[in-house]
């Protein structure tokens, strides 16, 4: 069943994958591993720049943009990460579009719009960075506030009921409003 719903979903084939912009960025993606495991292979990196053009990454050739149509006509590609600058990025989408790239997994920092019948998935590092930042910053300040309220709790009437000599038992197993309502006992006792 598993092997049948795989055919029936495209799963059991190979999806081709080209690059555009073998910067970091591009380079970083080729350099994935994970693509292979899940079906995907990644058969061509293309940029502008001639120090890029001729390396290779992973064993996948970096070309000249200019190759990029002759490229498609020639292999089997229906999908297309870019990973260049926002000023090229939506000429360069509707370049592969017209050659007929059906999905287009976008790191450009704008976001591309086409018809239903084209897959587009932006991606925005800069929000999921500041998205990752604020989460680090959230947990710092839990911890902080963790260690404070656990020392003002491990030495209040509170850590008999709720912990075995350790007020961080007592953080572990109660939420965390509850250990807020310890410290404020515990404060306005002072």
């Amino acid at each position: 069943l598993y092997n049948e719903m795989g055919k029936i979903l495209g799963l059991d084939r190979t999806n081709n994958i080209v690059i555009v912009g073998a910067g970091n960025l591009g380079q970083a993606l080729a350099n994935n591993q994970d693509f292979d495991s899940n079906g995907f292979k990644i058969i061509g990196l293309f940029d502008v720049n001639p120090r890029l053009i001729g390396m290779t990454v992973r064993g996948v050739e970096v070309y000249d943009i200019d190759m990029l149509e002759t490229f498609l006509k020639e292999h089997e590609v229906m999908i297309a990460a870019l990973t260049l600058p926002k000023s090229k990025a939506v000429k360069v989408a509707e370049k592969l579009v017209d050659l007929g790239i059906k999905a287009l997994w976008n790191f450009a920092p704008v976001d591309l719009h086409f018809s239903e019948d084209i897959l587009v998935e932006n991606v925005h590092l800069a929000e999921r960075k500041s998205c990752v930042i604020e989460s680090i910053v959230f947990h710092l300040f839990l911890l902080t506030a963790q260690s404070q309220i656990t020392y003002v709790c491990s030495e209040s009437s509170y850590n008999s009921k709720y912990s075995n000599d350790s007020g961080v038992h007592f953080l572990r197993n109660r939420r965390f409003k509850d250990a807020l309502r310890c410290f404020e006992r515990r404060n306005a006792a002072d």
